[in-house]
């Protein structure tokens, strides 16, 4: 064996030695600080791994379903549907459903707005979760399965009797006809929704089709596409250069789900990261504490032979083991918080429900953990070796001081000794607090942001919703323009768009009494006929800017054969999301607007009325008021019931209530932590100062003095985390809401009242003063003999 490989294996065998005794006198204590990095790591882990396996949940969720990609509307014979949509580019798979419109006896006709029958054995539409019973036998024609909204609140259980009436297009005639109900389940467009799109599907079968087709008000085509091939971008231009329009797009849905699932995953993974951070303090706090244990024994062995190298290593291997101890314990715990995945409404419907851990969060966490805690020790070991401590002396602060009052002492304790490790520990409480405080900005704004719904573009009182439907002008004037009660009202149209040769969800605004639109982000609304507001994220697709001019046509039959118009983008504007099942909506930043007269000359058409309406009250009156004088609704051409809605919140906001109280837990474990870290770096401080403390008490000081003067050291503190840290918080927690509100689409101005921005300074004075009072019972508690004999 070489001399070097000797002396090497001598190294390993003394510090192996030396770490084998100090584990053996701190083994319950590093036993019990492990399981406790081990909860708080898990819990980290686990948001992290609940956070991944609900983004990833709706995919899985669809896959099970056999959605389809997109949806086709059209008027033709089945044979003719397959024949001219099968030879459409990237259009892999088929299937077919026909529409009626009808309602069932003794139930309000508002409950349900679709009845849909397949024409193939597939099933039209994606294959719901069922909560029980089974799907329609396709021979027994009188069999329907319903969706658990509209079951639920109509108080319809499996195996029920009811008498169903479907009235023709043109109102000529009706029919009744008794189903069996044998199935209830959820469809996977229902998981996540927006407020206004819960409604009643109820789907028959494929053995009803024949019976009754002259009752068909709609059909539709619903395709698989090829991968890679683009609903709104491949497949739209050629159904409208057919005549026919792009009736949804489940992309368009898919990225609508995980939009609204996003304030969840943010919220999931901001606790996983706040739980990492405190997890990490503990540590830093744990190993601090172990290394000062052994500060004197580490300087004598030091003087007896051994290098910085064995004295560090000696501090790093009992880190390592304790990181290894609370990695099993974390990944413990997030396997068994597994089944909590996903989390929200995805949670019943996900086919890999129980107990399963993201590999990739495992091993990245496994090493972030261990890496974390290595670094700490080794860190703190080798900036411990680099800080020279001066002994026999007291510092010339303290002897400046020593005669003059507490409150100068103390200053020059904030100010003096170990100044890296002061810094270290002032910079930790600042952050904290500007932690503390970004957070509280955040919950704060997004909380205003689900309470106003002007910010997401319902900027009105009411809304009356005739899906499918079209409210005649009578109605219209009858409701809303001829009441006083209305300050304001406008009647929408919805219709597909091709701006650009991308399809676009489009409204149609018609004045009814006075102006109101969308909420207008940028820019202005329409005003004249050549002018369009277009959603953020479609400008953004577009490539355009405001002032920039897009060719425009209706996608669809009359659309196609009419020529594109020329308008200019004149504003931004967020879109309330008003939902019809089976169609493609303006919501939020995804939507185009024009004006009634404009969408006439693109779509050759006075014809198509308005859906929806949508009305401000004067000053006092009740939505509630409103909707009371008017039982029956709008009158609708088409004979489709009236719902009527006082908001329209979309799912993104509706998840973001419904973790509602995730958002507090947020505040209150920064809050913690902050307060935490200003206690500690202030006792830190106060430690350090001990021997300084002693040589007070040596030239005079007073039990009470040592006390006032440790409190006034805690001043300076207070004044950074109060004036440094919690406004430079709130300036980060606006902006990283505006990226947020930006990413929605929706109105980025942050919200914090001004209570709370007292409330957030206040907590710092107290935190600190907390601090200060416990540091000033270190300090009379400090022993001055001990202290001046081992310095």
């Amino acid at each position: 064996m070489s001399d070097a490989t000797d002396a090497r294996v001598r190294v390993m065998s003394a510090v192996v030695d030396l770490v084998g005794r100090r584990l053996a006198r701190r083994a319950g204590v590093g036993i019990a600080v492990g399981i406790l990095l081990g909860a708080g790591f898990g819990l980290s882990l686990a948001a992290f791994n609940t956070a991944r396996r609900t983004s990833s949940a709706y995919h899985r969720i669809l896959v099970r379903a056999d959605a389809p990609d997109a949806a086709i509307a059209h008027s033709l014979s089945v044979a003719e549907a397959d024949a001219l949509f099968g030879d459409l580019d990237g259009v892999v798979a088929q299937r077919q459903y026909t529409g009626y419109v009808g309602q069932f006896d003794g139930i309000d006709a508002g409950m349900v707005t679709s009845f849909l029958v397949p024409e193939q054995q597939r099933f039209p539409i994606e294959r719901p979760t069922l909560r029980e019973g089974r799907l329609p036998a396709p021979d027994r024609a009188r069999e329907v399965v319903l969706n658990s909204y509209f079951a639920d609140r109509a108080g319809i259980e499996l195996g029920d009797r009811l008498d169903m009436t479907l009235i023709s297009p043109d109102q000529s005639r009706t029919v009744t006809e008794p189903v069996e109900v044998v199935g209830i389940g959820t469809f996977a467009r229902e998981a996540v929704v927006d407020e206004t799109a819960g409604s009643g599907v109820v789907v028959l079968s494929p053995a009803f089709a024949p019976l009754h087709r002259d009752l068909a008000a709609y059909s539709s085509m619903n395709v698989d596409l090829a991968p890679g091939v683009d609903a709104r971008r491949d497949l739209a231009p050629q159904v409208t250069e057919l005549g026919f329009s792009l009736q949804e797009a489940r992309a368009s849905e898919t990225h609508a789900v995980r939009e609204a699932m996003r304030p969840m995953i943010v919220i999931l993974l901001g606790l996983g990261v706040l739980a990492f951070v405190a997890s990490a303090i503990v540590a830093g706090q744990a190993i601090q504490r172990e290394q000062e244990r052994w500060r004197h024994d580490d300087e004598i062995l030091r003087q007896l032979g051994m290098v910085r190298t064995q004295l560090v290593l000696a501090s790093v291997v009992p880190a390592a083991l304790l990181g290894a101890l609370a990695t099993v314990l974390a990944l413990v715990v997030m396997f068994f918080a597994s089944p909590l995945a996903p989390v929200g409404p995805l949670h019943a419907l996900d086919p890999a429900q129980g107990f399963a851990v993201d590999l990739t969060v495992a091993l990245l966490g496994a090493l972030a953990i261990v890496a974390t805690v290595v670094g700490i020790a080794g860190g703190l070991a080798l900036r411990r070796r680099a800080e020279a401590t001066t002994v026999a002396s007291p510092p010339r602060s303290v002897a400046a001081v020593g005669q003059r009052p507490a409150a100068a002492a103390g200053m020059a304790l904030a100010f003096g000794g170990n100044r890296s490790r002061a810094r270290r520990t002032v910079a930790f409480a600042t952050v904290a607090v500007l932690l503390a405080a970004g957070v509280v900005t955040l919950v704060a704004s997004a909380v205003a942001l689900a309470d106003s719904p002007a910010r997401y573009g319902f900027d009105w009182d009411v809304l009356a919703l005739s899906a499918y439907g079209d409210q005649t002008d009578a109605g219209l004037q009858a409701v809303f323009a001829e009441d006083p009660d209305v300050a304001a009202a406008t009647g929408f149209t919805a219709a597909p768009l091709l701006v650009d040769g991308r399809a676009v969800p489009g409204l149609a605004a018609r004045a009814v009494k006075g102006q109101l639109g969308p909420t207008i982000l940028r820019g202005r609304s329409v005003r004249g006929d050549d002018e369009i507001v277009v959603g953020g994220d479609t400008l953004d697709q577009l490539g355009v800017e405001l002032g920039d001019r897009v060719a425009v046509q209706v996608a669809g039959a009359d659309g196609a054969r009419a020529r594109p118009l020329a308008l200019r983008v004149v504003g931004v504007a967020t879109f309330a999301p008003v939902v019809q099942i089976g169609t493609d909506q303006p919501r939020l930043g995804t939507g185009a607007l024009v004006r009634r007269d404009t969408f006439d000359r693109l779509s050759d058409t006075t014809d198509n009325n308005p859906e929806w309406t949508a009305a401000r009250l004067a000053p006092g009156v009740t939505p509630a008021a409103m909707i009371a004088r008017n039982p029956e609704g709008v009158p609708d051409a088409l004979g489709m019931p009236t719902r009527w809605f006082t908001d329209a919140k979309p799912a993104e906001l509706r998840q973001l209530e419904s973790v509602r109280s995730l958002l507090y837990l947020a505040i209150a474990l920064s809050a913690v932590l902050a307060l935490g870290l200003i206690a500690h770096a202030l006792l830190a401080q106060t430690r350090d100062h001990r021997f300084d403390l002693a040589v007070l008490t040596a030239i005079g000081f007073t039990r009470r003095q040592r006390g006032e003067a440790a409190a006034w050291q805690a001043l300076p503190l207070a004044a950074l985390v109060t004036v440094v840290g919690a406004p430079l918080g709130i300036v980060i927690g606006r902006f990283v809401y505006g990226v947020f509100a930006r990413s929605l689409a929706v109105d980025d101005r942050a919200t914090i009242p001004p209570a709370l921005v007292v409330i957030l300074v206040v907590g710092a004075l107290v935190a600190s003063g907390l601090g200060a009072l416990a540091a000033a019972g270190v300090a009379r508690r400090t022993h001055t003999a001990v202290e001046l004999r081992s310095e």
